[in-house]
């Protein structure tokens, strides 16, 4: 445990304490109670979370592992968002929160209770931070910094990329949908190309490509996060363009398939490593930010910012207070 400790420690120091020290109590709050363990009973454990987002996370592991090595868990957690904000990690102790809160309803062990009160120690810690430190102000966080990508070095890196064999082109194309116009989330994974618009199922999200027209159009079928199905034409004729090649280059039916296989979708896990072969900071999330960071500055009117965060699948206020920020 004292080696687990010392790891939790360590991302303390390294990200966390530079924004605790800005603001009023939450630093030694949060230190004191890194060498609190706790021991919950070694049991046969079942439980199924009410909270849908706990429930998908918990889904991942092993229930009893989980359980008995929640630390161990918890800085897996916090090493795989460290270059998320603040709010995307709150969120994830909240998962953990919610998860021992119910195992001790269910059990009754004095330890799973103390488990439990330990992630709500942390989540007021989280909740001191994001209300005292500089995200309000949108400035990037120790977190970010290291990953992140002004917009115009993100589009050198994407003019960079050759186009010259399909491994290349699955990279170049899946940097230029989330780069070339208003980036969504996760809704590219299994999006399929579209030739007739009658063969739409009103299932499967699609992007509709129509080379004679000069006609491209984001079809999302699919509700995402509580909004719902949407369409709209592409405007960037360089997106256009490599849409019409890829289609005629590389026929499939996944337009960002998998490179071993392109009769395949790309998997979550995958899209994350295609990424990371063009540039280890890149990410969706930071290119969102990215995207808004630089445009937020040269939007004309409220319309502007409104149609791409419709396109985006998100709000103005969602974009002002998590995505944009003032680097």
């Amino acid at each position: 445990m004292e080696h687990i400790n010392n790891q939790l420690k360590n991302i303390y120091k390294t990200y966390f304490k530079p924004m605790m020290d800005k603001t009023n109590n939450a630093e030694n709050y949060f230190e004191t109670i890194l060498n609190e363990n706790y021991t919950p009973p070694n049991i046969n454990y079942e439980y199924e979370s009410s909270n849908k987002q706990a429930n998908n996370y918990l889904k991942k592991f092993d229930l009893n592992d989980f359980i008995l090595n929640y630390k161990k868990y918890f800085i897996n957690m916090l090493n795989d968002k460290l270059d998320k904000s603040i709010i995307t990690i709150y969120n994830y102790i909240t998962y953990f929160t919610i998860i021992f809160r119910d195992l001790f309803t269910k059990y009754k062990d004095i330890n799973l209770k103390k488990i439990h009160e330990w992630f709500k120690k942390l989540l007021y810690s989280f909740q001191v931070l994001i209300i005292n430190y500089n995200e309000n102000n949108n400035i990037l966080s120790p977190l970010e910094k290291d990953k992140f990508i002004p917009y115009p070095e993100v589009l050198k890196i994407l003019n960079n990329l050759n186009n010259n064999n399909y491994k290349n082109h699955i990279l170049k194309l899946l940097l230029s949908l989330y780069t070339l116009t208003p980036p969504v989330r996760n809704e590219l994974k299994e999006v399929k190309f579209l030739t007739n618009l009658n063969d739409n199922n009103l299932n499967d999200d699609y992007i509709y490509i129509n080379k004679t027209n000069n006609k491209v159009m984001f079809i999302f079928n699919k509700e995402k996060k509580n909004h719902e199905a949407i369409k709209y034409e592409i405007d960037n004729q360089q997106l256009k363009d490599l849409l019409f090649y890829s289609y005629d280059t590389y026929p499939r039916e996944f337009v960002i398939s998998s490179i071993k296989n392109k009769d395949k979708p790309v998997t979550e896990y995958q899209k994350y490593n295609y990424f990371k072969m063009i540039d280890p900071r890149l990410g969706v999330n930071m290119l969102r930010s990215s995207y808004y960071s630089y445009n937020c500055s040269i939007y004309k009117n409220q319309n502007e910012i409104k149609n791409d965060a419709f396109k985006s699948r998100t709000s103005t206020n969602t974009i002002r207070s998590n995505y944009y920020k003032n680097n």
